[in-house]
């Protein structure tokens, strides 16, 4: 559908759009990944931000990667369920671990 130019996203799952990214990450279709990450930023929901947050990961998508993390942050703060939470890649819990506390400043 990307090569005939056709726009329809509405039929497109979470699993799917990430999948697509990271293929579009892998064979470097830079219009495609762009695409993909603007879907996924604009779709992130508690039912599908692992995903998409292991996704910008392996697909090297600093723009999603920090959508996730600020997403998944509002969720430790209002004590929001996320599926699948336990899937999320270590990089990304030690993040919003280390994001949950205050620093410290030493005089």
């Amino acid at each position: 559908m990307h090569c005939y130019d056709i726009q329809n996203s509405d039929t497109l799952s979470s699993e799917d759009a990430a999948n697509i990214l990271i293929f579009a990450a892998e064979y470097e279709i830079g219009d495609l990944k762009l695409s993909m990450e603007e879907f996924c930023v604009e779709n992130i929901s508690f039912t599908n931000a692992c995903l998409f947050a292991n996704s910008a990961l392996t697909a090297k998508s600093e723009k999603l990667k920090i959508q996730c993390q600020h997403f998944l942050s509002n969720c430790m703060i209002s004590h929001t369920a996320v599926k699948d939470i336990e899937k999320l890649n270590a990089e990304m819990k030690e993040t919003l671990f280390l994001q949950s506390f205050s620093t410290v400043i030493e005089n």
